[in-house]
């Protein structure tokens, strides 16, 4: 007997037009994998469906800006290669990436032209990757003759929504650590009246979660839930030391821990609490959204450093020292 398709997948309209380039069941495929990492009902798959072919049919691609400060282009690389739903599948038929130094094909006065032209037309996206630096009035990272700052100040205040890619345009990551010389900050620390921020935190964020909360956006015209910090729920209301998220969550509860490297709980998986895990204190869905359809650093065997959590390079250091030692 053939297997049942989901429910999600049956309700959805079968004369619904499909996106030039992508076959129906890859689309649907998609709009399913948006709506689990949503954590959203699979109900929803009908709507989405319905928005995104809609959005295709138009030809109208939503406008992004993708501004690279103070950064290692980590959050770039993540959101490349996100996979189910994966970016090259869908998504850049559904936005117009207008700006991004590392992925545009324009260079130097030609790039500057392009952003100028995308703020002065409006009803862009903007996200930011790295950190902000406001020390020196911003003369430690320029781009084209003009700071970091004086950018972020002309394209953040001005978009429809932000959206903080990466703990360091959230905080100031890793450059904000003490002593912070630069007086790195993420966009609200720079530009305080920025509309409609958005913070997803992580180093670097989760390709899978910064996709889908545009897939949102594109589907609802709004930001998806946000906690009191400005994070999606979707991706960060939960603890990753919780029964049922962490799979080292049994040895947990079982007093089962790693003393030291390659000791017999390592090998065998034990909880890593003990050498430093900062799992119990995070919030994340990492062990839902691994990274290239691979592993998360749990799983992997390495200790959660607690990238998501606030301030985390000096809250959470040193990394690797056993508690109470």
């Amino acid at each position: 007997m053939p297997t049942a398709r989901p429910d999600s997948v049956a309700l959805v309209d079968p004369t619904l037009p499909i996106p030039a380039g992508i076959s129906r069941r890859n689309f649907l495929g998609f709009c399913t994998a948006v709506t689990a990492a949503l954590a959203l009902p699979q109900v929803v798959t009908r709507q989405v469906a319905e928005a995104l072919s809609s959005l295709a049919a138009s030809g109208k691609r939503l406008p992004v800006a993708w501004l690279a400060f103070q950064d290692c282009t980590g959050d770039t690389e993540s959101f490349l290669r996100s996979f189910n739903p994966t970016v090259t599948s869908l998504l850049f038929d559904l936005i117009s990436l207008d700006y991004h130094e590392t992925l545009m094909v324009p260079s130097g006065d030609g790039a500057l032209a392009r952003l100028d032209a995308l703020v002065a037309a409006g009803g862009y996206v903007c996200i930011v990757e790295g950190s902000i630096p406001k020390g020196a009035n911003g003369a430690y990272c320029t781009i084209g003759g003009r700071s970091a700052l004086s950018i972020a100040r002309q394209v953040c205040s001005r978009a429809k929504v932000n959206i903080a890619a990466g703990t360091c345009s959230v905080d100031g990551g890793i450059a904000a650590a003490k002593p912070n010389p630069t007086g790195a900050t993420g966009i609200l620390g720079a530009v305080p009246g920025a509309p409609n921020v958005m913070h997803m935190p992580g180093c670097p964020v989760n390709g899978v979660n910064l996709v889908a909360a545009i897939v949102y956006y594109l589907t609802y015209n709004k930001l998806p839930p946000l906690d009191s910090t400005r994070r999606p729920l979707f991706a960060y209301g939960k603890d990753i030391h919780e029964e049922g998220n962490c799979e080292r969550f049994k040895f947990y509860d079982a007093d089962l821990f790693v003393h030291a490297w390659g000791d017999i709980g390592s090998r065998k998986g034990w909880c890593l609490k003990e050498m430093g895990c900062n799992g119990p204190s995070t919030q994340s869905n990492c062990y839902q959204r691994n990274w290239n359809q691979t592993s998360w650093p749990i799983g992997a065997g390495h200790p959660c450093l607690g990238c998501t959590t606030p301030g985390f390079w000096d809250k959470n250091t040193p990394f690797y020292a056993i508690h109470g030692d």
